[in-house]
């Protein structure tokens, strides 16, 4: 049985005796007189009380049962993402639930590196960009095979990461459009 909620204050020890001797005067404990007197209090003085909506917190349990072929295969995968077994399967509901990928930390590593790169190459055409812009005699420093050269690149890099979001989804067991990713 959950334990009910109390109240607790702090008085002298006079206090605390005369309370003690009108609830034996009364035939009463402590507690139960003080429980009278705040219903009391309260019958007189009516307070309108909004409850609070229940927030969400973490403290949610949720016993699942798994034959020892499911939990093998389980701990398997967990060991495959490099995660131990709580969060894995909290980023695999998550996963399915929403539909989206949910990367580990070496994927997200992965994906910092692809980022670099495309800074990199973003910061050659920029060179490229102010070459021309200084001067239109410029333009023949400009080489097709140089633009060609970045335009491989930004494609590399996005096939890249598009295939790291398929195999994601993928390990998540969602399918998802080929054309999408």
């Amino acid at each position: 049985m959950p334990k009910k909620p109390y109240l607790k204050s702090d008085v002298t020890q006079e206090m605390k005796d005369q309370f003690a001797a009108k609830a034996r005067e009364l035939g009463r404990t402590e507690a139960g007189l003080l429980r009278l007197l705040i219903e009391t209090f309260l019958k007189t003085n009516p307070v309108e009380v909004e409850i609070p909506a229940p927030t969400e917190t973490k403290d949610n349990y949720l016993p699942v049962r798994l034959s020892s072929a499911t939990k093998g295969a389980l701990l398997k995968r967990a060991s495959e993402h490099r995660m131990k077994t709580g969060p894995y399967v909290l980023a695999l509901l998550r996963a399915h639930l929403s539909q989206k990928p949910s990367f580990t930390e070496i994927e997200l590593e992965v994906l910092r590196q692809t980022n670099n790169e495309l800074t990199a190459i973003g910061r050659n055409v920029n060179q490229i960009a102010r070459a021309l812009n200084i001067s239109i005699d410029n333009v023949h420093l400009v080489k097709a095979n140089e633009m060609e050269s970045v335009a491989r690149k930004v494609k590399e890099c996005r096939d890249y990461v598009r295939n790291l979001i398929r195999a994601n989804l993928a390990s998540w067991g969602i399918e998802r459009d080929k054309e999408k990713y």
